[in-house]
């Protein structure tokens, strides 16, 4: 492969490798991900499950209920492990970051363990994380439209179990409007990735992050990125925040292509309920 790839290459034609390998180290803290995966000039890429977990404790549950920390946390929980876990691996690690995969419950049926609503709106805020995500991103088979597990919310319903329950057949076609719309969302949201490098290979820097609020601006060269999240059901969140070291005189809403205006270098921007924005820096 390699060869055919130098070879392709020196001829001006399109080239590259068709893949790459990632660990799957289930490791919810980060640690032994780092020890005994990354460290030792180890594995360049694993599952990030740490960030995976904190996602779903954030917009759902994690699989096991009882724990205080397993649902209803606030938004500052996704920069909190950024911080405190990813930044602290090798600088050559890559985490691979996903919603659902085959060993746990898919990201719709952990929204209805959690009984909570906002179903369509839930899963575009975790897309909408991923696509923001800087490095390589995994997005399971049927999270694209939706997928669940009819009558399954808690283990042993219908006879499955967490670790398997999400091994289930994909489909192509006969969606319906509901899924349509989060498959034409995903589709959108990945163009937007795959034309900003900015998302997917660039610096974060966090700028808010509280309760419901959650806004990282990232960088790659001139691509300029602010990623805006608001997770609250009820009502829209204001995020007025000076940046510093960087100009800016207008943003770009990479949806809509509107334009708004910037003075003296303030973001003053209002996100809508369970809404995640994407701005191109101007």
């Amino acid at each position: 492969m390699e060869n055919i790839s130098k070879e392709r290459k020196n001829s001006g034609k399109e080239w590259g490798t068709l893949g790459y390998m990632v660990g799957e180290i289930w490791d919810g803290g980060g640690d032994i991900i780092n020890n005994e995966g990354y460290s030792q000039n180890g594995l360049r890429s694993c599952f990030d499950f740490p960030m995976r977990y904190s996602l779903v404790q954030v917009l759902a549950t994690q699989e096991k209920l009882g724990e205080s920390h397993g649902m209803n946390q606030p938004v500052s929980k996704l920069n909190n492990t950024f911080n405190s876990v990813n930044d602290n691996y090798p600088s050559y690690a890559q985490p691979n970051m996903f919603m659902s995969n085959h060993d746990l419950v898919r990201f719709g049926d952990l929204i209805q363990r959690a009984k909570k609503n906002e179903y369509w709106e839930r899963h575009k805020l975790a897309i909408s994380f991923l696509t923001a995500y800087t490095g390589p991103i995994t997005l399971y088979y049927g999270d694209e439209y939706g997928d669940e597990v009819k009558g399954f919310v808690n283990e042993k319903d219908l006879g499955y179990y967490d670790d398997h329950v999400s091994r289930t057949s994909g489909r192509i076609n006969n969606f319906n409007e509901l899924e349509i719309d989060l498959i034409n969302y995903t589709k959108n949201l990945m163009k937007i990735r795959k034309n900003n490098s900015a998302l997917w290979n660039g610096e974060r820097k966090n700028i808010y992050a509280e309760k419901y609020l959650y806004a990282d601006l990232k960088i790659d060269g001139n691509n300029k990125i602010i990623y805006v999240m608001n997770v609250s059901n009820e009502k829209s969140e204001r995020l007025n925040q000076k940046i510093s070291n960087i100009s800016i005189n207008s943003l770009t809403d990479l949806e809509t292509n509107e334009v708004i205006t910037v003075k003296e270098n303030t973001i003053d921007i209002t996100i809508e309920p369970m809404k995640a924005k994407f701005f191109l820096i101007n």
